[in-house]
C-alpha cells in the first residue's frame, strides 16, 4: 500500500480515535481497577505479581499492568497516554493486514477497505478506546497467526518460531486464549486446506509457545509464587472456560452478538460466502486463512461457556478482511447491504428518539444521529458501490463523534469516581483524609492523588476533617450528610471528635 493510503487510513484512525482519549472519564469497574493495580506497583513483587485491595491478583497476567504502569500515576492526567497504548495497538493491526492484502493480492484497494472497515466496526473501536488489555491481546493472537500464515506461505521455520512466541505474549498479557485460539485455528486452516506438509510449521509454532510458557510457570512457581500455576491455569483458564461464575450465557450467543458488534458491516461477511459458494469467485490464500480463522472462532468461542462481547474482537478482523473482498467483488449486492443497514439504522434510531426522547439525557443529539441515517438512506437511493460505501462510512463516522462529544463524557462521568470528586471540591473542602467502606471503592483514589483513601467500617475517633464514602445511609454524630453522586452517600466530620 502506498504511502498516501497509508496516511489517509492513518489519519482516518486518529479522528475516530483521538476524541476518545480526551473527552472522558475512567469507566467502573475495569479501568478504575487497572488502573488502581498499575499505580500500586512499588516493588518487585508487585511487579511480577500485581496486588489489588492488598492481595495476589491472579484473574490477569501482568504484562499489560507493565505497559501502563509508566503512566498511571498521573492518575486522571495520564488517561490519554494509557489509551493511546490501545490506540498504538490498533494501529499496528490496521496498518499490517493493509500490507498483507498488498503483498498477498496485489490489491491495495482491498487492504484499504478493509482497515476503514476495522477501524469502524463497533466493536473494534470502543476496545481501542478503554482501559482494558484487550486490544492489546488481539494484536498479540493477530501477530501470531499471520506469522504461522507467513510460515506455512514461504515455508519458514523462523516465521512460525515467532508465531508461538506471540502466541505466548498473548497468554501473558490476557489468558489462556491466547494460546488455544492460535492452535485451534492453524490445525483448522491445515486440516481444511489439506496442508499436512506443512503441520511442521504448528509444530514449531505449537513447541515456541509452550517454550515461553513452560518458562513464565516454572519461573513463577519456584522462584515468586507457588500459588500462581494453580491460579493462572486451571482457575482462570480451564475453569473460567467450563465452569465460568459469571459471563454464562447459550452456546447461541454469538451468532446474534455478532450482528451489535461488527456494526454497520454486519452484512458484509456473509455476502463474501455467498460470492465464494454460488458465484464461484476466486479466494486468495490470506482470505481462506480469514474464513478459516473466522469460522474457527467462532465454534471456539461457542464452546467455551464463558461468554462476552468484547470476545468478538478476536474475530473483528478477518470479517473484516472478507467484509472488504465482498464490497469489491460484490458491487451491486454489496451496495444494496448498506442500502439496508442505513434503512434499518435510521428505522431503530429514529423509533429510539421517538419512544424515549423524554428519557434521553441529550435528546438533541439523539435527533441528529436519526437525521443523520435519514440523510443517509436518502443519499444512498441511486448510489452504487463504492460510494454507498462511503455513505454509510461518513454517516457512522459522524454519529461515532456525537458518541465522543456528547454522550462519553456524559456516561463515563456518571458512571465514575470524578462526579464524587467535583462534588467534594464544590463544597469548598479540602479533606485531609478519605474512608471508604468497600473494598470496590479504593480506586476512588485515582482522584485524590494528594489525599490518603483508607477502607474501614466505621469513622476512627481521629476523623475530624475527614470524608466518609458509603452505599448506604449511616448516622454518625455529628458527622454532615453532604449529598449522594454516583450512587454512593458522602458524609463529612466537620467538627473535633466523632461520637459512633
Amino acid at each position: 500500500m502506498n504511502f498516501k493510503r497509508i496516511l489517509l487510513l492513518s489519519s482516518l484512525c486518529f479522528i475516530l480515535y483521538l476524541p476518545s482519549s480526551f473527552l472522558r472519564d475512567f469507566y467502573q469497574p475495569d479501568e478504575t481497577r487497572n488502573i488502581y493495580i498499575a499505580q500500586n506497583i512499588e516493588t518487585a513483587g508487585d511487579l511480577l505479581v500485581p496486588k489489588y485491595l492488598g492481595e495476589n491478583y491472579y484473574q490477569k497476567p501482568p504484562f499489560y499492568f507493565w505497559l501502563i504502569w509508566p503512566f498511571s500515576r498521573k492518575g486522571l492526567e495520564g488517561l490519554p497516554f494509557i489509551v493511546s497504548i490501545n490506540i498504538f495497538f490498533a494501529l499496528l493491526v490496521i496498518l499490517i493486514n493493509a500490507r498483507v492484502y498488498f503483498q498477498y493480492s496485489k490489491n491495495q484497494d482491498t487492504g484499504f477497505f478493509a482497515g476503514i472497515i476495522l477501524a469502524s466496526s463497533a466493536i473494534f473501536y470502543v476496545m481501542a478506546g478503554v482501559v482494558r488489555m484487550d486490544m492489546a491481546f488481539f494484536a498479540f493472537v493477530f501477530l501470531s497467526l499471520y506469522f504461522f500464515f507467513l510460515s506455512v506461505e514461504k515455508e519458514n521455520v523462523p516465521y512460525a518460531l515467532l508465531s508461538g512466541g506471540f502466541s505466548f505474549l498473548a497468554c501473558f498479557t490476557k489468558g489462556g486464549l491466547g494460546f488455544f485460539l492460535p492452535i485451534f485455528v492453524e490445525l483448522a486452516y491445515l486440516l481444511v486446506l489439506r496442508q499436512a506438509k506443512k503441520a511442521k510449521y504448528l509444530f514449531f509454532s505449537f513447541s515456541s509457545a509452550l517454550f515461553f510458557l513452560g518458562m513464565w510457570f516454572f519461573i513463577y512457581y519456584f522462584f515468586v509464587d507457588s500459588n500462581y500455576l494453580q491460579a493462572m491455569v486451571l482457575e482462570q483458564t480451564f475453569q473460567r472456560a467450563l465452569e465460568p461464575f459469571t459471563h454464562q450465557r447459550g452456546f447461541w450467543f454469538y451468532a446474534p452478538a455478532f450482528f451489535a458488534a461488527f456494526l454497520p458491516w454486519q452484512f458484509l461477511p456473509w455476502l463474501w460466502g455467498w460470492l465464494i459458494f454460488k458465484k464461484k469467485i476466486k479466494a486468495g490464500n490470506w482470505e481462506k486463512f480469514c474464513f478459516v480463522w473466522l469460522a474457527a472462532g467462532f465454534v471456539l468461542l461457542s464452546f467455551i461457556k464463558s461468554k462476552m462481547v468484547m470476545y468478538l474482537l478476536l474475530l473483528s478482523l478477518p470479517a473484516a478482511n472478507l467484509s472488504a473482498r465482498a464490497l469489491l467483488a460484490g458491487e451491486r449486492n454489496a451496495a444494496k447491504l448498506i442500502k439496508i443497514s442505513l434503512v434499518g439504522l435510521a428505522v431503530i434510531f429514529t423509533i429510539g428518539v421517538i419512544g424515549f426522547y423524554s428519557k434521553i439525557p441529550h435528546p438533541l443529539a439523539a435527533v441528529f444521529t436519526a437525521a443523520v441515517f435519514l440523510f443517509g438512506v436518502l443519499a444512498v437511493r441511486n448510489k452504487t458501490n463504492p460510494r454507498a460505501f462511503y455513505i454509510l462510512f461518513f454517516c457512522w463516522l459522524a454519529v461515532l463523534q456525537v458518541g465522543n462529544f456528547i454522550y462519553q463524557p456524559y456516561i463515563s462521568y456518571s458512571r465514575g469516581y470524578k462526579q464524587i470528586r467535583d462534588f467534594i471540591q464544590g463544597k469548598n473542602i479540602t479533606p485531609k483524609k478519605i474512608y471508604v467502606d468497600s473494598k470496590k471503592l479504593l480506586p476512588v483514589s485515582i482522584y485524590f492523588p494528594d489525599t490518603p483513601v483508607n477502607l474501614t467500617e466505621q469513622l476512627p475517633e481521629d476523623s475530624f476533617g475527614s470524608i466518609f464514602i458509603s452505599r448506604y445511609n449511616i448516622k454518625f454524630k455529628p458527622v454532615l450528610f453532604l449529598g449522594r453522586r454516583g450512587g454512593y452517600n458522602i458524609y463529612y466530620n466537620n467538627a473535633a471528635g466523632n461520637n459512633n
